[in-house]
């Protein structure tokens, strides 16, 4: 089963719209404009939630297939499918197109046995996809940690990835070398930045190691002063694990969308949210 799903804003308005690949139903209504606030699709768990302007194609990437496909707007037509990879131990995380449009760029984490019995290293990698044809074009120098979420500078100078050890590292797009990192509090599971640039906004996600400290980061949405590197979190919560989070391209808005509950008798979430806060 696939439990993913994009959010993708029209290029007329503040209005955004849910597109999930497992539910047809969510697809029509979508196509057909309408909008609720903290819409509640009957099973779906929300991993990634993308605001992009190319204005005819969403994407939905799947954490457990390692592969990613690409939509058309308004009509849900399924255009493509592009295989990342086929090894159960390298998980695609994200995905997110390249700032003219032309390229997709994936995040993935890649597993591996650890010295001890029970623990693994994760790797994080980075591929560049060419959108028409799917086509590999190149890789980037692998990161020392598992990658959760990878997104565009508003200014298109730098891809940022939000990393399993709390890092979130600016790379920089034309010579594809780190040139910043911020720390965060815990794993970053989803990352946005806000159309000016001056803001993250980021989740852990279901970490549950954190369930053993304090479990409030997990339910909220943090906001990080790209500038100063501040930490805030939001005030509002939801009931489960937030894991992923959005704004929308005039900056007003933020979205934020959490896992829902597992089911013991379905065994798969269901009731994930989608909350919508305005920022300004």
């Amino acid at each position: 089963m696939k439990i993913i799903a994009v959010l993708a804003k029209s290029v007329v308005g503040v209005i955004i719209f849910l597109a999930a690949s497992f539910l047809h139903a969510r697809n029509r209504e979508w196509a057909g404009g309408q909008f609720r606030q903290d819409a509640q699709p009957k099973k779906a768990s929300f991993t990634n939630l993308v605001l992009e302007s190319a204005g005819d194609i969403i994407k939905d990437n799947v954490i457990a297939g390692g592969q990613v496909t690409l939509w058309e707007i308004p009509s849900g037509k399924l255009l493509r499918t592009i295989i990342v990879n086929r090894e159960i131990s390298a998980y695609t995380n994200s995905v997110v197109f390249t700032p003219d449009g032309k390229r997709l760029v994936t995040g993935m984490t890649r597993y591996r046995p650890g010295e001890s019995a029970g623990k693994h290293i994760s790797k994080g990698e980075i591929s560049e996809w060419d959108a028409q044809t799917g086509a590999l074009e190149r890789k980037w120098e692998p990161l020392d940690a598992g990658i959760h979420s990878v997104t565009f500078s508003p200014d298109g100078q730098f891809l940022v990835a939000g990393c399993s050890d709390a890092a979130i590292k600016f790379l920089d797009i034309k010579k594809r070398e780190l040139r910043r990192t911020l720390r965060g509090t815990s794993r970053v599971f989803s990352l946005c930045f806000s159309p000016d640039g001056k803001t993250l906004a980021s989740c852990v996600g279901p970490n549950l190691s954190a369930i053993a400290g304090q479990i409030e980061p997990l339910l909220k949405v943090c906001l990080i002063d790209a500038e100063t590197e501040q930490l805030n979190l939001m005030p509002v919560s939801h009931r489960y694990f937030v894991t992923a989070v959005a704004f929308s391209h005039d900056g007003q808005y933020l979205a934020s969308g959490d896992e829902g509950l597992y089911s013991l008798s379905s065994y798969r979430h269901e009731g994930g949210t989608v909350k919508i806060w305005r920022i300004k």
